[in-house]
């Protein structure tokens, strides 16, 4: 699993709001453009019960002191793209998760200072139950079993949290 923040904003996929209206762009995208690219070396656990992604302390430290945590505090939304091998699963925006626009389409939240936690989310206000991923296809794009077939794998897969959560929300 990888997941790729592209140098696309919301703007750049024209400020659309559903994930039929935005997939197209995600999906034809350039990854080798990649502002950055996070894969195994990087990711410490991912608690799938709450759909969080947590980074190695390494990890923080390293994109905060070359300034790539920036990318998940840009205003206008920074797209990803989710990828399993060579497969792209689902893409979305890095967003505030105070955010005032109707996304439909997953969207990811940094937590921490230095950036420690991804939460991602099916929408941007959605709430996240781990027995959703049997529901909407908005959940089921995030919590794909291929995913967390790989996560069991890697030895990734935990179903609590591996340290106390950071605050929610700890602004740009």
């Amino acid at each position: 699993m990888q997941i790729y923040v592209l140098p696309l904003t919301w703007s750049d996929l024209g400020l659309r709001y559903t994930f039929s209206e935005v997939w197209p762009a995600l999906a034809a995208a350039d990854l080798n453009r990649a502002l950055l690219v996070l894969g195994e070396p990087q990711f410490q656990a991912y608690d799938w019960t709450h759909q969080e992604l947590w980074l190695t302390a390494e990890a923080g430290r390293q994109l905060a002191a070359d300034g790539r945590d920036r990318l998940f505090a840009n205003p206008l939304g920074q797209a990803f793209v989710v990828t399993l091998g060579t497969e792209r699963l689902y893409g979305g925006l890095m967003y505030n998760p105070d955010g005032a626009a109707a996304l439909e389409f997953p969207v990811m939240h940094a937590l921490g200072t230095p950036r420690q936690v991804l939460r991602i989310r099916p929408s941007l206000g959605s709430a996240w139950k781990s027995d959703a991923a049997l529901g909407p296809p908005a959940h089921t794009r995030i919590a794909d079993p291929r995913i967390a077939a790989w996560l069991r794998e890697h030895k990734l897969l935990v179903t609590d949290p591996p340290a106390n959560r950071p605050p929610e929300y700890t602004g740009p």
